[in-house]
C-alpha cells in the first residue's frame, strides 16, 4: 500500500434507497465522509465521501485510498448538499447516465483543485469564485496548445460551476459574476501573447521532428518502443494507448485511471515482474505483476506486426497534428480557412507505394 495512504470504512447506499429515503424524510447518514453511492448503471460505487479528504489515491475503479489526517471537516456539509442535488436531479427526470457523466467530470475538477493548490474551493463563495477563475484559465491554456477540444473544456467548466454552486448552497451566478465564461465558439478564449521568435522556431522545429520521425516509424514499420528525439528532450513512444509519458507526467501516475506499471516510460522498455510487484497489494501481487508484463509483451508484439494497429493510428494522429500546425505556420491560414479548403486540380499526384499501403490519387 502506498506510503501514508490507508483504506477506510465506507457506507455503500443504493441510489434507489437514497431517493426513497428523501421522499419519506428518513435519510440518516452519520458521517458523509464514508458515503459511497451505488448507481444502477455503474458496476462500482461512486465514493463521494473520499472528497472530504484532501489527499486521495485512486487504486482501481471503486477503491480510494486516503491520508486519514488530510480530512477537511467542512467538506462533509458540502457532500450533504451535493447528495441533495443528486436526488433532486434524478427525481426531476434526469437520466442516470447523464448524471453520472457530470459527477465524474466534477470529480476530475476536485482532483484538479487538490493537486493545483486550490483545496480551499469548498470553503466559501469567495474562494470558490477564485478557484473557478483559475480553472477557466487552466482550460484556456489547454485549448491554446490544442490539448483539449472546446466542447470538452466548456463541459468541464459548466459542470464544475453547477455542482460547486449546489454544494455550497448558492446560485451559480454568485460564482461567475463578472467572469467571461468559455463558449463553444471559442470567442471567449483570450488571444495569446505573441511569442518570441526563438520560441516560435523551437516549436516549429519540434513539429518537424515529430512529423519526420513518426512518419518514418509508420512508413518503414519500425518497432516500438521508439526513442523520439526532440530539441530539448527525448521521449519514448510505447506500444500502449498512453503512447508516451514524460518525467513530469509520471509524477501524477497514481492519478491515472490506468497506471500501466508494466511500461518503463523513462527507459523505453517493458519492466520485469519483480520490478513492479510492489505496486500491487494482496497475496496475488506477484501474479498480478506477471500478468501485467505478459499482457504488455503480447500487445507490443501485436503492434509491431500489425501495420494498421490502433496504436500506430494513434501515432499517425500525432504526425497529422504536427503537419497541420506546420501548414498553418507556413501559409498564415487560421484553422477555419484550412478546414474549408478544397482540393485543386492544379495539384497532380500519382499512385505510389509506401511500405504496407498504396497512396492513391484523390
Amino acid at each position: 500500500m502506498p506510503n501514508g495512504f490507508n483504506n477506510r470504512k465506507i457506507t455503500v447506499i443504493n441510489i434507489k434507497d437514497l431517493i426513497q429515503g428523501a421522499l419519506s424524510d428518513t435519510i440518516n447518514i452519520f458521517d458523509y465522509s464514508t458515503l459511497a453511492i451505488k448507481f444502477e448503471s455503474l458496476a462500482n460505487p461512486l465514493d463521494i465521501g473520499a472528497w472530504c479528504y484532501q489527499n486521495r489515491l485512486r487504486v482501481n475503479h471503486s477503491q480510494r485510498l486516503v491520508r486519514l489526517d488530510s480530512i477537511l471537516d467542512h467538506r462533509k456539509v458540502r457532500i450533504e448538499n451535493f447528495l441533495d442535488k443528486i436526488i433532486l436531479e434524478l427525481t426531476s427526470g434526469k437520466k442516470e447516465s447523464s448524471l453520472i457523466q457530470e459527477l465524474k467530470n466534477f470529480e476530475r475538477f476536485i482532483d484538479w483543485c487538490d493537486n493545483s493548490g486550490h483545496s480551499h474551493f469548498f470553503c466559501n463563495e469567495k474562494k470558490a469564485n477564485t478557484t473557478v477563475i483559475a480553472f477557466i484559465e487552466y482550460q484556456k491554456g489547454l485549448l491554446r496548445v490544442h490539448s483539449r477540444s472546446i466542447l470538452t473544456a466548456v463541459t468541464a467548466q459548466n459542470n464544475a460551476i453547477k455542482w460547486l454552486a449546489s454544494s455550497l448552497g448558492v446560485d451559480q451566478s454568485m460564482l461567475i459574476e463578472g467572469l467571461v465564461l468559455l463558449k463553444k465558439n471559442m470567442s471567449s478564449v483570450n488571444s495569446t501573447v505573441s511569442p518570441l521568435n526563438k520560441d516560435v522556431m523551437h516549436q516549429l522545429k519540434c513539429y518537424e521532428q515529430i512529423l519526420n520521425q513518426i512518419s518514418d516509424i509508420l512508413i518503414n514499420q519500425k518497432p516500438l518502443p521508439y526513442l523520439l528525439e526532440l530539441t530539448n528532450q527525448s521521449i519514448w513512444l510505447m506500444p500502449q494507448k498512453k503512447v508516451f509519458a514524460t518525467e513530469a507526467m509520471l509524477k501524477s501516475r497514481q492519478n491515472w485511471p490506468n497506471k500501466y506499471y508494466a511500461y518503463d516510460y523513462l527507459n523505453g522498455r517493458i519492466s520485469q515482474p519483480e520490478e513492479i510487484e510492489h505496486f500491487y497489494d494482496g497475496t496475488l501481487k506477484k501474479y498480478a505483476a506477471q500478468t501485467a508484463v505478459k499482457s504488455a509483451i503480447t500487445l507490443k508484439n501485436q503492434v509491431n506486426t500489425t501495420p494498421r494497429h490502433y496504436i500506430r493510428i494513434f501515432l499517425f494522429n500525432y504526425a497529422q497534428a504536427a503537419f497541420y500546425n506546420l501548414f498553418l505556420a507556413n501559409t498564415g491560414m487560421n484553422s477555419k480557412q484550412a478546414f474549408e479548403m478544397t482540393w485543386s486540380e492544379e495539384f497532380i499526384t500519382k499512385n505510389t507505394c509506401q511500405g504496407f499501403k498504396a497512396i492513391k490519387q484523390r
